[in-house]
């Protein structure tokens, strides 16, 4: 008779970047804000003096954008639910 292997349970709620220590989804957080922020500011740059903008600088944008809903979904899974600073 042979033995049955457990079947590894996946859960729904915890993707792959969840396994990453706390301090390594915090690295991600800041760098992701960082770099939003920086790239938001020089696109107003370029745009407030009227100059055009790198092509560099668009598809960096669109880079950070699109690494928003990741970067996000990994946060907002760790926030404490049922906590209320007001």
């Amino acid at each position: 008779m042979e033995l049955e292997r457990p079947v590894p349970v996946v859960r729904a709620d915890v993707n792959a970047l969840m396994r990453l220590p706390a301090k390594a989804r915090n690295v991600i957080y800041v760098a992701h804000g960082v770099l939003a922020l920086a790239g938001t500011t020089a696109l107003v740059g370029f745009g407030s003096i009227a100059h055009s903008v790198p092509p560099w600088l668009i598809v960096g944008n669109a880079v950070l954008l699109s690494l928003a809903v990741p970067v996000n979904s990994i946060a907002s899974q760790n926030v404490t639910k049922g906590t209320d600073a007001a």
